[in-house]
């Protein structure tokens, strides 16, 4: 599945996030082809098909999804989600969901109160942040100490 011509934030995440976390690429395909809700085919970046779930990871790349991006392209994203939504695709946003709750926090945070926000291990936990940090949307507050704690970086919007 790597070596297929995937874009760099999908590698990225298989490394990262996906394999550390399951062990295996089973049940996982990329560019999957679906009809959506309006009827128009889409392309999910990954589909998560156990059992004949229907579970989809969109990787997000700021470029493609917000600095470059036109405004018609913008709603059809959201159309995107939202008619797949309606088709009963489940989407696993878990970076975002870390994200979220970081910039949520009126304090700085740990490893584990994030893992167990997001019912998932420490080590989990430490690579969302790792990659959070070097796309620099999260930040090290102290790092002297063994136990590092967190901060979202403000958004500007």
């Amino acid at each position: 599945m790597l070596e297929k011509g995937l874009g760099h934030g999908t590698i990225e995440f298989l490394k990262t996030i996906w394999y550390p976390a399951v062990g295996n690429f089973n049940h996982l395909f990329p560019e999957w082809e679906v009809r959506d809700f309006g009827n128009r085919y889409r392309y999910l970046d990954l589909a998560y098909r156990p059992s004949g779930s229907k579970g989809c990871i969109e990787i997000h790349g700021y470029r493609s999804h917000a600095r470059d991006i036109e405004a018609w392209r913008f709603k059809d994203l959201c159309m995107k989600q939202a008619y797949l939504c309606l088709d009963e695709w489940m989407f696993l946003p878990i970076e975002d969901e870390a994200l979220r709750f970081a910039r949520g926090r009126m304090r700085t945070f740990t490893v584990a109160e994030l893992a167990e926000h997001l019912n998932r291990s420490n080590r989990q936990s430490r690579r969302i942040l790792e990659k959070l940090v070097q796309s620099h949307e999260v930040v090290v507050v102290d790092s002297k100490m063994r136990y590092r704690t967190f901060v979202a970086v403000a958004n500007d919007l």
